[in-house]
């Protein structure tokens, strides 16, 4: 296992295990050699990044097109290979804008990727217009989302949470935990939000910022937590198990 370098993620810290894990496995590194930076908000291109190491990093097959992504950049190979992986594309045909956080219209993008690639081994889905329509009709025609977004505003941990809580089939998100309804302090049930962060909880994928297992949901998306969920989601020997009720789970049949 890999020794933690960083000051600050701490043993305690509910993505610790998540953030060692992807740095042993060449998926994400610290932004420098002794700090993670969790609180982080994160950019189009560390998210390019997490997704091409977590696909094996893949030489990438297609000529640059974008103005604002340089060779020299240090998230130059990873933008390449998801574009050419059709995980993501620029803001416009010859910007990318990797300093920009994450929208709903590309969570959606990813999570109507990622669906594909789970079920049919490749990404065959094209942009459409706007970019991302194609996208919205896939997630809605596999169930993936049921509602209307502001595509274009930063994705909340509980927005993101919802999208990515279907972007996976039933069976390969089953229940680990023992995670009661209004069992999570700031996710009441009856929120439209709380079955995505509920589901995500019990199968392992999350288990909150704090002893309390509280969600804060309404926060943007941080470095730590993106590495978590995809940790988690394409591993399951990563999920972790823990009980709020403390009691073991019942055993699915």
């Amino acid at each position: 296992s890999t020794e933690n370098p960083f000051v600050d993620v701490s043993e305690g810290d509910f993505y610790y295990k998540a953030v060692l894990w992807a740095v042993e496995n060449g998926i994400t590194s610290g932004l420098n050699a002794t700090t993670f930076g969790p609180n982080n908000a994160c950019t189009r291109g560390q998210i390019a990044t997490f997704l091409w190491r977590a696909n094996g990093s893949p030489e990438p097959t297609i000529q640059n097109p974008f103005t604002d992504v340089k060779e020299t950049d240090w998230f130059y190979g990873d933008v390449m290979s998801a574009v050419d992986m059709g995980l993501i594309n620029g803001k416009t045909p010859t910007e990318y804008k990797p300093d920009d956080n994450l929208t709903y219209a590309e969570a959606i993008k990813l999570a109507a990727c990622m669906n594909q690639l789970y079920m049919d081994g490749m990404v065959t889905l094209k942009n459409g217009e706007p970019w991302y329509q194609s996208y919205v009709d896939y997630c809605v025609e596999h169930n993936i989302i049921d509602k209307e977004y502001n595509y274009n505003e930063l994705a909340t941990r509980a927005g993101y949470m919802g999208i990515f809580a279907n972007a996976l089939p039933d069976k390969a998100l089953k229940a680990i935990n023992n995670v009661p309804d209004n069992s999570i302090p700031d996710v009441p049930s009856m929120r439209d939000y709380a079955d995505g962060v509920y589901k995500l909880y019990r199968a392992g994928i999350l288990r909150g910022v704090d002893d309390q297992f509280s969600c804060n949901p309404l926060a943007n998306i941080k470095r730590s937590e993106v590495a978590t969920i995809l940790a988690r989601m394409m591993d399951e020997t990563k999920r972790v198990k823990f009980s709020i009720t403390g009691e073991e789970p019942e055993e699915e049949v």
